[in-house]
């Protein structure tokens, strides 16, 4: 994984805070850029979707194909909030 403004320890706490809030079954995809956002959480890129990253919860935008995505966050292992909306530009 290529990392961005983000040290590799960083990028690998971020993984497993990543794993505590997303339960079983949810597909993560391969992790292809860690950073940092204006928030301090870390931003991660995989081939599936960007996440968000931080202490509190994860937090998933995934591309729905049809104009529309999907935002979904996570804290500790339970689905916390779900919205499908258009996509902009």
């Amino acid at each position: 994984m290529k990392t961005i403004g983000i040290t590799d320890d960083a990028a690998e706490y971020a993984l497993v805070v990543w794993a505590r809030h997303v339960p079983d079954g949810v597909e993560l995809g391969r992790p292809l850029v860690a950073t940092r956002d204006q928030h301090d959480a870390v931003q991660l890129v995989t081939d599936l979707a960007c996440w968000w990253v931080d202490a509190a919860q994860a937090s998933r935008l995934l591309p729905l194909g049809d104009g529309r995505a999907e935002l979904t966050t996570w804290r500790h292992g339970h689905e916390h909030s779900r919205t499908i909306g258009a996509t902009t530009g």
